[in-house]
């Protein structure tokens, strides 16, 4: 089919291909899909010639929430932490930071509630913040110490409120963690009496209560942040690829938007038979994959897995997408 590596060029963090003299543009992949920056992904990146190529035979995906665009990760089976629109690899959650009060009284309240924190020289991202479960407020914000400046909200499901993205945080500096109905009544629960500042968290410590009166508690129960220390190894898994059509004989992966540090790997692995279990693993990227004869693909899975190694940057490893291509 023409595909080979001899004109690979790497381009920062992102591994592409040159398209071959002549080459035309390639006709849209999906019509439904309506991305051209799926289709240049996939013509760009993959193909080096013009014969013989089935763009139907094109899998792109673009992290645009955890499950993708085209909502082909299988999250069930997904252990990367989705973050904006990227899977990565690069931390693990912490034990949460828990406030220790009781929150045994409650009133019902429009007014958003919550905790002051200031920062220590950690200053850890917040992954997710744990309310009290009485307290039927149905949202969460994270402000700067003005609490007008919003630097992200999350929708409780059940009593847990998640970032997506997680909300960077700057060292030494105030914020608040604010819960609401947004601007409806809510029950809220609280504590009186208390005394701040409650010291010694790692990352942060709860300073202050949200409003003007002191000694007050309010809503929250914990607050989780991401961890210094990185996860060693993390899997994005697909679904079944009902995509690919027809038959073949190797695969070929090109994760989009990969960034590696050093130290840091990305490898995968195909269940091209569709039995469950792992046929090929630990394949490089941007390689083909010989299947040993032509396979249908029928329920096969693929996953991803993105591996911190040696590296100690804190952004990496990531990506943000994928194409597979088959012949």
């Amino acid at each position: 089919m023409g595909f080979g590596s001899s004109n690979a060029v790497t381009d920062g963090s992102v591994t592409t291909s040159k398209l071959a003299a002549g080459a035309v543009t390639p006709p849209k992949l999906n019509a439904s899909l309506n991305n051209q920056i799926a289709e240049l992904m996939v013509g760009n990146v993959f193909v080096e010639s013009t014969a013989g190529i089935n763009y139907s035979a094109a899998q792109p995906e673009f992290f645009s929430d955890a499950d993708g665009k085209r909502n082909t990760v299988d999250t069930a089976n997904t252990d990367t932490i989705f973050s904006g629109t990227s899977h990565t690899a690069h931390f693990a959650a912490t034990a949460p930071e828990t406030l220790g009060e009781t929150l045994g009284s409650n009133t019902v309240d429009a007014g958003a509630a919550g905790e002051q924190i200031t920062t220590t020289s950690a200053c850890n991202p917040i992954v997710s913040v744990t309310k009290k479960s009485t307290c039927t407020a149905t949202r969460c914000r994270i402000t700067a110490s003005n609490k007008t400046t919003v630097l992200g909200t999350a929708t409780f499901s059940g009593d847990v409120a998640t970032f997506s993205p997680h909300v960077a945080l700057a060292a030494s500096t105030v914020y608040y963690i604010l819960l609401d109905n947004s601007g409806s009544n809510y029950s809220r629960a609280y504590n009186t009496g208390v005394s701040y500042p409650k010291t010694g968290g790692a990352v942060f410590n709860f300073t202050d209560h949200s409003s003007t009166g002191s000694g007050y508690a309010d809503g929250i129960v914990s607050v989780t942040t991401e961890a210094t220390a990185a996860a060693t190894s993390r899997h994005i898994q697909t679904i079944a690829l009902t995509a690919m059509d027809g038959s073949y004989s190797r695969l070929r992966l090109h994760p989009y938007l990969l960034a590696l540090a050093t130290g840091n790997t990305c490898t995968w692995a195909i269940d091209y038979t569709g039995d469950g279990t792992w046929q090929k693993t630990g394949q490089a990227v941007d390689s083909w994959v010989d299947l040993g004869g032509a396979q249908t693909l029928t329920g096969a899975k693929m996953k991803i897995t993105l591996s911190q190694g040696t590296g100690s940057d804190a952004d990496t490893p990531s990506c943000k997408g994928y194409g597979l291509v088959g012949d």
